[in-house]
Formats: C-alpha cells, sequence, structure tokens
C-alpha cells in the first residue's frame, strides 16, 4: 500500500497529502476486497414478506466495489416475496457526519467535509439506481422449468457465497412432466456467476437418508454457464435426485 514519508524539520501542511493517503486506503481495500462488486460481511438480511407491505434490512456491513460500506437498518420499499428477490439492488449514498463541525476555510465559508458513505437495498425501478444486484450471504436456490427440490432427506437447495466463491447444497429432480424439457433449471443473478464455463460431476441416488444409506447410487453432470444459467443431465428420470453438494466456483467481476 501507498504511504506518505514523514521528515524532521517541519512537514508543510497540505491536503494533497491527505487526498494521497486516502486514495493509498481506497486502493489497499480495492484489492484486498477482491469478492465482486458487492459482498455482505454481515448483517443486511431481510426480514417480513407480508405481501404489499415494505420488509426491513437488518444493520451490516457490506464490501462494495473496493470500499467498506456501513449499512444501516432500513425499510426496503418493494412488493417483496421469495421469487423477486432479483429486483433489489444496492444503492451507495452520502450523508453529513452531524457529529463534526464545519470547517471554516481560508475563503471564510463554512464547509462540511466529514462525510459518511453508506448503502442501501432498493427496488430496481427506483430511478438512477445501480445495477448491483443484492446477493444474500445464503439464499434459496429458486428451480424453474420442471426441476423442483429433492425427494431425499437433505437441505432444501441453496446456496453460499464465502470470500469470493459460490457454494451449493442440496438436491433437485425433474417433475414427471417438465414445464420446459432441455431449460437450465435455475439463473444465477448477475454478481454471482464464473468466469469461464464450469462442468461438475455430481453423485444421483432414488434415496439417501439421515445415516447416509443410498440407494442406487450414480453419478452425472451439471453445467453453470456465464450467463448464468444452470443446466442438469435431464436423461437421469423423475426418480433420481441429483446431488449439488461439491458444486464450487469463484465469482467473475
Amino acid at each position: 500500500m501507498n504511504r506518505l514519508d514523514f521528515f524532521t524539520g517541519g512537514h508543510p501542511f497540505s491536503t494533497d497529502d491527505i487526498t494521497f493517503l486516502q486514495a493509498a486506503a481506497r486502493d489497499g481495500f480495492k484489492f484486498s476486497l477482491d469478492y465482486g462488486p458487492a459482498y455482505i460481511f454481515s448483517g443486511c438480511e431481510l426480514q417480513g414478506n407480508t405481501s404489499g407491505l415494505p420488509v426491513t434490512c437488518t444493520e451490516g456491513y457490506i464490501a462494495y466495489k473496493g470500499e467498506i460500506m456501513y449499512v444501516p437498518a432500513h425499510q426496503v420499499v418493494a412488493d417483496y416475496d421469495d421469487l423477486i428477490i432479483i429486483d433489489l439492488r444496492w444503492e451507495p449514498y452520502e450523508e453529513t457526519d452531524a457529529t463534526y463541525s464545519p470547517r471554516v476555510y481560508a475563503d471564510s465559508n463554512n464547509r462540511n467535509v466529514h462525510i459518511k458513505r453508506m448503502a442501501r437495498v432498493v427496488d430496481v425501478s427506483v430511478v438512477g439506481v445501480d445495477n448491483t444486484f443484492y446477493n444474500p450471504k445464503k439464499d434459496f436456490i429458486y428451480l424453474s422449468n420442471g426441476w423442483q427440490a429433492g425427494t431425499n432427506t437433505v437441505p432444501t437447495p441453496y446456496y453460499r457465497m464465502e470470500a469470493g466463491r459460490i457454494h451449493l447444497y442440496g438436491d433437485i429432480h425433474l417433475d414427471a412432466t417438465p414445464t420446459s424439457p432441455n431449460s437450465p433449471f435455475m439463473q444465477i443473478n448477475e454478481g454471482l456467476r464464473p468466469e469461464e464455463n464450469q462442468q461438475f460431476i455430481v453423485l444421483t441416488s432414488d434415496i439417501w437418508d439421515g445415516t447416509f444409506n443410498i440407494t442406487n447410487p450414480d453419478y452425472t453432470w451439471i453445467r453453470v454457464d456465464t450467463d448464468g444459467k444452470c443446466w442438469a443431465n435431464q436423461t437421469v428420470g423423475a426418480a433420481t435426485s441429483i446431488n449439488l453438494s461439491g458444486i464450487s466456483w469463484r465469482i467473475h467481476h
């Protein structure tokens, strides 16, 4: 990280020095917070999903494009349910820190120079909002085109984001009458997608239970594309569940 050298003899005060130090700190964060456009460190969970009412985003912190931003608890003015999370985005904003007095400049003007950079979640319909998705650190996988959560006693399919990687868990299976044959089973939000197309070999089974008894074990493939589309082998049959555990990729940004 860049630094400022100080020498004895009376260092002259300059705003250029402050600007240099501020830029050095930001550059250091930019390369160390290599987790994608936005990454939740803590909190920032959505609570409440009553139709027609706003929900609350809890207090927390995020890494946002090389900066660490505080997220105060706030209401998300959006008609939210489990299927509309893709419509939520991050919006950075600034406020003057009222705990500090304005500074009197040499030109006799008072100026507020202590600025707090924060972020909030808003609906995509808000004019001028950034296009960086609100992506929880953990969320259920929303299946489509005839794919459903597996019938085994393993977790409902979900993803977890950890240190710039996505990990999938749970299992899926194909409905006996798929709505759209030869279609992806889900599409991943921007900000969570891989840099290159990925293909994985995964376990399949008719049954696996809490004691890890497995009936008719086999394997098949899962493919995750850079456009967010996730594909699974549809020839395994509707009675067979596909385990997603072990699927992981680095987020591209």
